[in-house]
């Protein structure tokens, strides 16, 4: 009698684990993707400073551009800056970068949570500093 009852048993941390493992992978894959949009977002913000502190000390704007760009490669970045000629006035420096989500997070969030996902997020940084 016990050894039927035990039998009987045989699949259930198999269930178990089928019906957890969406869940577990959905964190797994949300955590991926949360780190790359924060290095990406901290790149293009240190990108960005740099390319204002370039235009503070003296730089062009086609200088200033290009250094951005440059520092924040792996995001091909678009760039506008603003560089016064005028002493005590303000170079402004914006970009913006597209970062697409390398894990399929939108098809299950779709699955689990029934909620559509966009797969590409723009990040936006911007600086400024007084001109030298």
């Amino acid at each position: 009698m016990r050894r039927f009852l035990r039998r009987g048993e045989s699949g259930q941390s198999l269930v178990e684990f089928a019906l957890v493992l969406p869940m577990l992978l959905l964190v797994l894959f949300a955590i991926i993707d949360f780190a790359r949009l924060y290095q990406g977002h901290v790149t293009l913000t240190n990108a960005v400073r740099e390319g204002a502190r370039l235009g503070a000390v003296g730089g062009t704007s086609g200088e200033v551009q290009a250094r951005v760009t440059t520092t924040a490669a792996g995001l091909a970045p678009t760039v506008s800056a603003t560089v016064p000629t005028t002493s005590g006035q303000s170079v402004v420096v914006n970009a913006t970068a597209t970062v697409q989500l390398i894990t399929p997070v939108g098809a299950m969030m779709n699955f689990v949570a029934h909620r559509t996902m966009n797969n590409n997020f723009v990040l936006s940084a911007g600086a400024d500093m007084r001109l030298e």
